[in-house]
């Protein structure tokens, strides 16, 4: 039996800290929707989630399949493995922001403007609390310097723009 090496340790660091994250996140955003009436946006986001851990870990075992059979090499990274992870975590994290703004309009109706600045704002955070999760799987620092402020940003253009959202992911989130 072989011994965790320290890359091992820190994935599962970074697993831990991603699940913390994500389930502080759903508390602390159902306790301040609640006495609004929205906590029920808490919950859809938490079974977004839970779809998201799904296609992200099977997306990124797949793609391990792909660097295998095409021998990209991981250590030290060759430039097809470094962009097709992050061409892969930007696709993922840009979905979530999309679902995330959907999910928001679909608890906007009959809310104040403040309330609505509320739900942008928990969305907005739930694409943050993504890209925490996908720096779980994608570890290294240009994935995470470019993911985080991916995340911010898709949000805010899906937010303006929500039909682009829907169009470019739209398809795969009707399938839940």
């Amino acid at each position: 039996m072989s011994r965790p090496t320290e890359a091992d340790n820190k994935t599962l660091w970074e697993l831990i800290l991603a699940g913390g994250s994500t389930l502080l996140f759903l508390g602390l955003s159902a306790l301040f929707l609640w006495p609004f009436g929205k906590a029920a946006l808490a919950i859809h986001l938490a079974k977004g989630y839970v779809v998201f851990w799904i296609v992200l870990s099977f997306a990124s075992w797949v793609l391990g399949l792909v660097h295998r059979m095409f021998r990209f090499e991981s250590d030290p990274p060759s430039s097809p493995y470094v962009f097709t992870n992050l061409g892969l975590s930007a696709f993922l994290q840009v979905g979530w922001s999309a679902f995330a703004v959907l999910a928001v309009s679909g608890f906007l109706g009959g809310s104040s403007i403040w309330l609505a600045v509320g739900l942008h704002l928990a969305g907005f955070l739930s694409s943050l609390v993504a890209s925490v999760m996908v720096g779980a799987f994608y570890q290294g620092t240009l994935y995470k310097f470019v993911n985080g402020p991916l995340a911010l940003v898709s949000y805010i253009v899906f937010a303006v723009w929500p039909a682009l959202g829907r169009a470019i992911y739209g398809w795969f989130l009707d399938l839940f």
